[in-house]
């Protein structure tokens, strides 16, 4: 079985050190060249990967031929599409042992679920990356942007990897840890990045545990806009700021502590954020996720974007807590269709035609 591999286009072809840093980096020799339409969508591919560092001497010879198909990856980029996780943090888990364990013990839940992979090995991993990490914690408030992105990016793929386990056991430990590196409510909205990036993925991660729990979603509401804005973006933008309503109605729905009058009012002003986000995305707006292979005369349509998802389950929450308590099966069925169903029709009526 082949050993621990790295796609060869995330080996940047260098004849020095640059590639050294003082975290646990390496000095990868570079591989054989790829044409241009190369495209890995994985952590790992079956290509090989040396290095002449020992950075990186620890890892096994054999990982019990890890690999991450490009379905994975996709889990983490799925609302990012420039794929930072799927193309970036290969070169610079190749430079940084915590990240590179990191990517390893996500790989490992993957191969224990399938029975590939005793769980014990995956733990090594884990406490190997966790150990490696620690020492590289910023200790004050500052913290360079790419330092703290390799931070970050590290402690949301070991969240990944810790949601493999069954709701009863997830401590949700690196949950936890990602909230001191998130970045600042002037970088959300600025150029994307893997921080960028890692921090939505940090918030996703954060509603599934919500949902799973019924539980409030709490984030700092300075780290994004306070409305759905009306300003021209790019698509993952509309979905970013979707994604902080949905939250925000976990929490006004899940929160014990809310009062009644209060929680009515988030619920008023909630639903008149998710109507203003309907009504001011482009006609552009893409409610699918599509790939098309090379030679392949047809798109494959994969899934739908977590957009039209996260509206949707926000616009399912609203009504139902807004909804009387005392009404009968029948009353409830025709309820959500009148609060529900219309903006599934207008919206997005391909969405609704595929559902049958």
């Amino acid at each position: 079985m082949p050993g621990l591999v790295f796609p060869n286009n995330a080996i940047p072809r260098t004849n020095d050190n640059s590639m050294s840093e003082d975290h646990g980096g390496v000095s990868p020799e570079p591989g054989p060249a790829r044409t241009p339409e190369y495209d890995d969508g994985g952590y790992f591919s079956p290509s090989g990967c040396t290095s002449s560092s020992a950075a990186l001497d620890s890892l096994p010879s054999n990982p019990c031929g890890l690999r991450v198909e490009s379905s994975t990856v996709a889990a983490l980029d799925i609302a990012s599409p420039s794929r930072y996780f799927g193309e970036r943090v290969p070169q610079m888990a190749l430079r940084n042992k915590a990240l590179c364990y990191a990517c390893l013990t996500c790989a490992s839940r993957v191969l224990t679920r399938r029975g590939e992979l005793d769980k014990a090995q995956g733990d090594v991993y884990e406490d190997t990356a966790i150990s490696t990490l620690i020492p590289q914690l910023p200790t004050s408030s500052t913290c360079d942007e790419a330092r703290r992105e390799i931070l970050l990016a590290t402690v949301v793929i070991l969240r990944m990897a810790e949601q493999f386990s069954e709701v009863k056991d997830d401590a949700r430990c690196h949950l936890a840890g990602a909230s001191s590196l998130l970045i600042s409510k002037a970088e959300t909205e600025a150029r994307p990045s893997l921080g960028v990036a890692a921090f939505w993925l940090y918030m996703r991660q954060k509603l599934r545990a919500a949902f799973l729990n019924e539980e409030p979603c709490k984030f700092d509401m300075a780290l994004v806009a306070d409305d759905v804005g009306t300003a021209p973006a790019p698509d993952v933008v509309w979905t970013n700021r979707v994604t902080a309503l949905l939250a925000r109605t976990c929490s006004a729905c899940w929160d014990p502590g809310l009062e009644p009058t209060l929680r009515n009012e988030l619920l008023e002003e909630l639903e008149k954020l998710l109507e203003g986000w309907q009504e001011s995305i482009p006609e552009t707006f893409q409610p699918w996720s599509e790939y098309q292979a090379e030679n392949d005369p047809f798109r494959t349509i994969k899934y739908i974007t977590v957009a039209w998802q996260y509206y949707y389950a926000a616009k399912v929450l609203v009504v139902l807590y807004k909804m009387p308590k005392d009404m009968n099966l029948i009353e409830i069925t025709r309820y959500m269709e009148v609060s529900v169903e219309p903006g599934l029709n207008s919206s997005n009526p391909q969405w609704l035609g595929s559902l049958f």
